[in-house]
């Protein structure tokens, strides 16, 4: 996909809207990212794009290695969300535990895996040196090599992607390669945030999403759209966060109007931002009823 084009990289509608959202991710309070996005599929991607590649493996390697406390590179904080992850993968029924995981981060799911009897292999070139060579798990190995330097012949029953998509300079090849180390009968996951999020609409140009590293922005029926010459032949969609702290559900029900006009009386002094918020929500639940509320979502497909 060519996020320079000037037609929707994923329908080919050439009615883009331009906007610059907030970067939530950078330093700079007043720093933005510019996106770009298509109102007849609801997809939506970054562009120009506001680092490169190589950059951008720097910026992951150097949190990695100092685990902000508290942040998405908690080291406490990934081992539950990992955990969370695993019980997903449980409820696949997978019986012969063999993983492969793209865009491993520091390893910390692919360890979690190890240590549940999974036979796991990490790969992310922005992993932290000290962990590719620390490895002590009989079962696990990590790694800042890529795909393909895997023998060609090499397969698993799980590939998993969390958190990867939306880096991706261009995601069509890396995932026709990930899917290709799919053994038959494995399957494939990907997580990433939700586009069609009740969430989105409601944070506008403050959207957590936007960041300096998030070149795409996938929903469910626009990530399965992107995967349907993959020929899979089966998909699922998580129906939970998988987040500590979230208890988000996919499905969504808007406010009534009579919940409007009870939180006006209650709060008239708030009348704008409330008929805004319910409006919000309102649309995401007529729009994308059945995932306006995970704003975070994983999409499983079974080869």
């Amino acid at each position: 996909m060519n996020p320079a084009s000037s037609t929707c990289p994923l329908c080919q509608h050439d009615a883009i809207i331009e906007m610059e959202c907030i970067a939530c991710d950078a330093d700079q309070a007043d720093k933005t990212v510019s996106v770009r996005t298509c109102p007849a599929c609801d997809f939506a991607w970054q562009w120009p794009l506001e680092r490169t590649v190589e950059q951008s493996n720097a910026f992951f390697q150097h949190a990695y290695e100092n685990k902000r406390e508290a942040s998405y590179f908690d080291t406490h904080l990934r081992s539950q969300i990992s955990n969370l992850q695993l019980g997903f993968l449980n409820e696949l029924d997978i019986e012969e535990k063999t993983l492969l995981d793209i865009g491993c981060g520091d390893g910390n799911f692919a360890t979690e895996a190890a240590k549940n009897g999974w036979t796991a292999l990490g790969l992310d070139p922005a992993i932290p040196p000290e962990k590719e060579q620390q490895t002590t798990l009989a079962h696990l190995k990590l790694t800042s090599a890529s795909l393909e330097h895997l023998p060609p012949d090499e397969k698993f029953m799980c590939v998993t992607m969390w958190d990867v998509v939306e880096h991706l300079p261009d995601p069509e090849p890396m995932l026709k390669n990930a899917w290709d180390r799919v053994a038959v009968g494995g399957w494939l996951i990907l997580e990433t945030g939700n586009y069609q999020s009740a969430e989105r609409l409601l944070c506008g140009r403050g959207w957590w999403a936007w960041q300096l590293d998030h070149r795409w922005y996938f929903a469910p029926p626009t990530l399965l759209q992107f995967l349907k010459s993959f020929d899979y032949s089966e998909s699922r969609l998580a129906d939970r966060v998988f987040r500590p702290w979230s208890a988000k559900k996919p499905t969504f029900r808007a406010p009534s109007f009579f919940q409007t006009s009870l939180s006006i009386a209650k709060r008239p002094w708030r009348i704008s931002a409330i008929l805004s918020e319910h409006g919000a929500k309102r649309q995401a639940a007529a729009k994308w009823p059945k995932w306006a509320g995970l704003p975070i979502f994983t999409l499983a497909i079974r080869k």
